[in-house]
């Protein structure tokens, strides 16, 4: 067994494709090994044999790497590995069939080692170059601007036989960006990600006017459009119901990204990349037909024990060739027929479990909104800001909790609505605290944001924040030394003039899962204050 049988190998890149031969099959044959082998000795980092260049088998062995090749010149048949401790495993296969010439490549990286994987994003551009694949996944976005390279970028999105995602980066509008002082074209840099998910993914780019275009295409419930990303899944089409299985992501999440270690629009397009790749990895190409160097060498052998035997006529020695064929042929097909089913069997498995989330998202979200119809014969809420602790400590008991750093905010506050603050701190108590606890939505959370006019983000950088002395620390639990960080805050308003700027600061108690508030109604000071 090959080391790509073993656990630890990945694959990083599979590709077969029909190699077009408009010059000639013997010139487009050989031109394909050339670009290979100056692929090979990039790798090397030394020059192959001279014999190598013409095509012929060949083997060599180096303290870190192992180059082989095997070529069967009267069936235009040639395979070629590379085995690297550095950069990996790449294998490519050549074959011609039936006047017409067949490319196969595929690439591994072992996971437990740390080392640069560039050589493997070289080595799917180069096969990619070959394949002549549009749009291309050889590192570059494909730039969608205009109304052909719209519908080109359609047409590949729609393709059954496409094996790879389609990441479509969509531009921002200047006019709706509310984030920060200066904004970005899009959300995540289209470059770095077509580069990093070079072979295993199209990475493609919508202009403002081609987002119309897309949606005219596509259809409105799956389209993309100011700096949201959008990943279409292989299999795609647009009368399925389901939307998560070609999910996408708006740029305000992308703006607050937020998962273990990553955050904003940096930590996406990691978790974007992982994403990917561990879809890639689960990938199954169709080889039936193809012969890299270890089906190739199982036939150079039959081959030449056939050879040995002087067995005549020459029609029983094809004949004889072509039994060794079918029964490697037969033992790829059965193979692949296996892994696709247990694949489809995933997909199914997959699929279920996403319908019994979505029934059980939609039983929580109708008690959601039977709690909201039983919150809204309460009393009416305080009016004046010296009521506002009494009544969070009464209908958010358990829920919210406010620190006594946080009621003396509120001893002094000048903030113009005092009910505003109440809403607010509801809406901690019940959208924010379910969906911590996965009985709610995100989606919903912010939603219920908009329609008070609030956001809620991160409060500053941790490393920025022990330049504020303890403004972003608060005791708790109360009475103990420990300190904790306000991650988080509740904003409404630009202006720094207390009555009209309205701003939160509170972490999640995952322990007794409540928010904590540790700080309101007004700024705490940064370097812009």
């Amino acid at each position: 067994m090959g080391k790509e049988g073993h656990a630890r190998f990945v694959k990083t890149f599979q590709l077969r494709s029909l190699l077009k031969t408009g010059t000639g099959l013997e010139q487009v044959y050989r031109n394909t090994m050339t670009a290979v082998l100056a692929f090979a000795e990039t790798v090397t980092t030394r020059k192959l044999p001279a014999a190598v260049g013409k095509g012929g088998s060949f083997l060599r062995r180096g303290a870190d790497c192992t180059v082989e090749a095997i070529h069967l010149p009267e069936r235009r048949l040639w395979s070629f590995r590379i085995d690297s401790e550095k950069s990996g495993i790449f294998e490519v296969a050549l074959i011609e069939r039936d006047g017409e010439l067949h490319l196969g490549g595929r690439g591994f990286r072992d996971s437990t080692l740390l080392y640069p994987i560039i050589p493997q994003f070289r080595f799917a551009q180069t096969l990619s170059k070959i394949a002549g694949l549009e749009p291309p996944v050889s590192g570059q976005p494909f730039a969608a601007a205009g109304p052909d390279s719209v519908r080109t970028l359609f047409r590949h999105v729609m393709d059954l036989k496409r094996k790879y995602p389609v990441v479509i980066v969509s531009e921002v509008n200047s006019g709706q960006w509310r984030n920060s002082t200066h904004t970005p074209r899009y959300m995540i840099d289209p470059r770095s990600l077509a580069v990093n998910l070079s072979g295993i993914a199209t990475v493609a780019t919508l202009s403002i006017p081609a987002s119309m275009e897309w949606s005219d295409l596509i259809g409105r419930p799956w389209t993309v459009y100011d700096g949201a990303v959008r990943t279409y899944y292989p299999g795609f089409d647009s009368r399925e119901e389901n939307l998560s299985r070609h999910p996408i992501v708006f740029k305000d999440c992308i703006w607050n990204f937020e998962r273990d270690q990553l955050q904003g629009a940096a930590g996406f397009a990691a978790f974007l990349e992982t994403v990917v790749r561990h879809y890639a990895e689960t990938v199954e190409m169709d080889w039936n037909g193809m012969f890299f160097v270890r089906e190739a060498k199982i036939l150079c052998d039959e081959v030449e024990l056939i050879a040995k035997e002087h067995i005549r006529p020459t029609e029983q020695v094809v004949e004889q060739e072509s039994v060794i064929v079918r029964n490697l042929t037969e033992q790829l097909r059965a193979k692949t027929e296996a892994a696709a089913m247990y694949q489809r069997q995933g997909i199914t498995l997959k699929s279920e479990l996403t319908k019994q989330r979505k029934r059980a998202l939609e039983y929580r979200e109708r008690c959601d909104d039977a709690c909201a119809r039983v919150k809204a014969v309460l009393p009416n809420l305080p009016d004046s800001h010296d009521k506002v602790a009494e009544w969070a400590k009464r209908e958010l008991a358990g829920k919210v909790f406010l620190h006594q750093r946080a009621e003396r905010g509120l001893a002094k506050a000048q903030y113009q609505s005092p009910e505003l603050i109440c809403q607010a701190l509801a809406l901690l108590g019940t959208e924010y605290r379910n969906a911590r606890l996965g009985l709610g939505s995100d989606y919903k959370f912010r939603k219920r944001c908009r329609e008070l006019g609030l956001a809620c983000k991160g409060s500053i950088e941790r490393g920025r924040a022990g330049e504020e002395g303890t403004d972003y620390y608060v005791n708790y639990p109360v009475g103990s030394d420990s300190q904790c960080f306000l991650k988080m805050k509740l904003c409404k308003g630009n202006s720094y003039h207390r009555r009209y700027c309205l701003r939160i600061y509170f972490f999640w108690d995952e322990k007794a899962q409540l928010v904590v508030v540790g700080s309101l109604p007004h700024h705490l000071s940064n370097r812009a204050s």
